[in-house]
């Protein structure tokens, strides 16, 4: 065998050693990670939320967090992930609030 055959071989075990349930586990962690990071932001420096006045905003807020993280259960790749985040994002209904993924 050549390196090369070796190396494609070994890049198949290796990705077939990696099991499926913690792959799924870290998109469901890394997306509850950033669930949280858009709730309490929102709730500390965003003037609805401060103000108890807005009760859309404020129920979203909460309920559309519970909503969020059930949808974060199902989540397998960057394109779920995405697509919970700016679920929840959306649900505010506010056009200033958008999510956007960098790849860099």
């Amino acid at each position: 065998m050549n390196k090369k055959s070796i190396l494609f071989v070994l890049s198949i075990f290796l990705s077939s050693c990696v099991p499926k349930q913690s792959i799924d586990s870290h998109w469901h962690s890394t997306t509850m990670n950033d669930l949280k990071f858009i709730k309490n932001t929102l709730a500390t420096h965003s003037a609805p939320a401060v103000n108890s006045q807005d009760h859309q905003f404020n129920n979203w807020l909460e309920k559309g967090f519970v909503q969020a993280s059930e949808h974060a259960k199902k989540v397998k790749n960057s394109d779920n992930h995405t697509d919970v985040l700016q679920f929840y994002i959306r649900g505010f209904k506010l056009d200033h609030l958008m999510c956007r993924i960098l790849n860099i």
